[in-house]
């Protein structure tokens, strides 16, 4: 059974760029962290995003099975990301962080809904419509696999068809739900989205242009600037999305400590010449990975609050519990 993990782990684990890490616990020399995570019977196996345990392996212990599952959870990679886009699988891991920034079409749907079946290729070739607009994005909830989320947004229909700008609900669509109707209502929604944007200031690309506090980080000055004090940084990549949405979020965090200058707010760049090793040093696979250092130790990441939402807030209260346990309030 082990040899059969280990080769698809081989499989995976070698890629140029890994959408998925295979690994293992030893439960009998890491007690606490199997107790922790509820494992009562050996193997188990279970997905992790974002630091969440999202799902049980139940399946068979062989190599074709293995790759089906992983294949089935994993999307597969974009090589053009902004050209080639296509609707968004939002869930309760990453559905705050997506909205956060722009403007976000959003359907709540439930797999066994007629209407939603028949509304899923307007939704596809709507996606693939407005591919070009690099600040709106379609996306879908299952509602039966995230049922809470979509009671926190008062979904009582399928399907519901809401749409968000920089983080809140700000419109609900009531109307024909053929390719046409929904290409006209979102071009309607754009069109006013982008005038508010001009008279407040994109909050992707700031117009006007917001301040920031953020440091930006490189191979030169990486290890230098983590050696004193705390720093808080964002790993990303230019291409990623969550990366994009945490901007606003990113930049405001950098004013939320006026009064402890030994706090930084900081971001590297992990695709820039030279940058990769630092963050392959990191153990960095995914993008945005948010790390606490403390005098250049790590101390932390960060993987949400307990809705595993990335808010300035939440964020906030990360840093500064952090702060408080190692004795700097």
């Amino acid at each position: 059974m082990m040899p059969n993990f280990d080769e698809v782990a081989d499989k995976y684990n070698t890629m140029k760029t890994p959408q998925v890490v295979l690994a293992k616990v030893d439960c009998s020399a890491e007690i606490a962290i199997c107790e922790k995570q509820g494992i009562r019977v050996f193997p188990t196996f279970k997905m992790y995003r974002h630091g969440a345990d999202t799902h049980r392996y139940n399946g068979e212990r062989t190599v074709e099975a293995f790759k089906s599952y992983i294949s089935g959870m994993v999307p597969p990679v974009k090589t053009t990301p902004e050209v080639e886009r296509t609707v968004y699988t939002l869930t309760s891991s990453n559905f705050t962080r997506h909205i956060q920034g722009g403007l976000h079409f959003v359907k709540f749907f439930a797999p066994w809904c007629g209407h939603c079946k028949k509304i899923a290729p307007a939704w596809v070739k709507l996606a693939h419509t407005f591919r070009h607009e690099k600040h709106l994005t379609i996306a879908e909830v299952d509602c039966v696999e995230y049922n809470v989320l979509c009671k926190k947004y008062d979904v009582d229909k399928f399907p519901t068809l809401s749409l968000f700008r920089d983080g809140k609900e700000v419109d609900k669509h009531l109307g024909e739900q053929s390719h046409a109707d929904l290409e006209s209502y979102l071009s309607e929604k754009l069109e006013e989205t982008n005038s508010y944007w001009e008279m407040t200031g994109n909050p992707s690309e700031g117009k006007p242009k917001v301040e920031t506090k953020v440091v930006t980080l490189t191979k030169d000055n990486f290890h230098s600037v983590i050696r004193k004090g705390m720093t808080f940084v964002q790993f990303y990549a230019p291409w990623c999305d969550h990366c994009k949405t945490l901007l606003p979020a990113w930049d405001a965090l950098s004013f939320k400590f006026p009064k402890r200058p030994h706090v930084q707010i900081a971001k590297i760049d992990c695709t820039a010449q030279g940058n990769n090793n630092i963050c392959q040093d990191q153990k960095i696979t995914d993008y945005p990975t948010l790390i606490l250092f403390k005098n250049g130790r790590h101390i932390g990441e960060f993987g949400g609050d307990e809705s595993f939402e990335w808010t300035v807030d939440s964020m906030h209260n990360f840093v500064a519990t952090s702060l408080h346990v190692h004795d700097d309030l």
